[in-house]
């Protein structure tokens, strides 16, 4: 596998050949320090991340933001009507 930082917010992955079970590995990975949101997780030890409540209540601001998380049934995202325009505008779906 090869990784390269395409730019301060991208990274590239290029794997050897197509696996689908890399995928989930690679987004349940901790964030760098850098990456996370100080005002919710900077008191979490490490060891601890993957037990903090910010893995069913995220944050966010994209073009969805989180309304709900029920437990090995769904993830529910409403639309970000305010998602600049620049950045492909807000989505054509409600959630």
């Amino acid at each position: 596998m090869a990784i390269d930082a395409l730019s301060d917010s991208t990274v590239q992955l290029e794997f050897a050949r197509a696996v689908a079970r890399h995928a989930p590995m690679i987004c349940r990975m901790s964030l760098p320090t850098s990456h996370r949101p100080a005002h919710l997780l900077d008191s979490i030890p490490h060891a601890r991340m993957r037990q903090a409540q910010w893995n069913n209540q995220p944050v966010g601001n994209g073009p969805f933001r989180f309304v709900t998380h029920e437990a090995n049934r769904r993830w529910v995202f409403a639309r970000n009507a305010d998602f600049p325009e620049d950045m492909g505008g807000a989505p054509h779906v409600d959630r």
